[in-house]
């Protein structure tokens, strides 16, 4: 589900809709009502499952092949240390300010990295390409070719395929860039 998500708005948008969705969440609990509690726990459930896939998707294409397995270790010891953060500072913050301005306060520091991640998401979002196989258009092409572009710059036209969805970055009668999506559970079918 939230690969999907990465894959069709971005990983910095699915990033920004689901930390709105943890702040909404924190929002109505801060209501004291028990029906949305209830409201605000499946708000925060559905934000939160989007996030690691989200997140991994950004690191694996950010990071150097030979630092990836200590930047996903932190990555993974982020969460619990997260939540280790907030059970120090809560119950203090609680009893200071009560603990609905706690929940306003949390709430104000989820929106302020969705405005971080505002400000930087035309770089995180550029769409940069990787070619590395000069047998992958039939010899026509480089050993290696990049080409990087921000979102605004690129429009995608997108097609429905029995496997999945195509991104069509660049088409020619020659040659062509596709984005594959691919279903779980499909194939992309053999053609030459």
């Amino acid at each position: 589900f939230g690969a999907n998500l990465s894959m069709r708005w971005g990983a910095c948008r699915t990033l920004q809709i689901s930390l709105a969705f943890q702040a909404a969440g924190m929002l109505l609990a801060s209501s004291g009502s028990i029906v949305l509690l209830v409201a605000a726990s499946l708000l925060m459930g559905f934000g939160y499952a989007p996030l690691t896939p989200a997140s991994s998707h950004l690191l694996m294409r950010f990071t150097p092949e030979h630092r990836r397995s200590v930047i996903f270790s932190l990555k993974q010891t982020g969460v619990p240390l997260g939540s280790v953060c907030a059970a120090a500072t809560a119950p203090s913050l609680a009893l200071y300010a009560g603990w609905q301005a706690t929940l306003w306060i949390f709430s104000a520091a989820v929106c302020a990295v969705i405005v971080a991640l505002q400000w930087r998401r035309a770089q995180i979002e550029a769409l940069r390409l990787r070619l590395t196989k000069p047998s992958a258009l039939s010899g026509r092409a480089i050993p290696h070719l990049e080409i990087q572009r921000e979102a605004g710059e690129v429009k995608l036209v997108s097609d429905e395929a029995k496997f999945g969805q195509v991104d069509i970055v660049h088409q020619t009668k020659e040659a062509g860039i596709y984005r594959l999506n691919v279903a779980p559970g499909s194939a992309i079918p053999l053609h030459v």
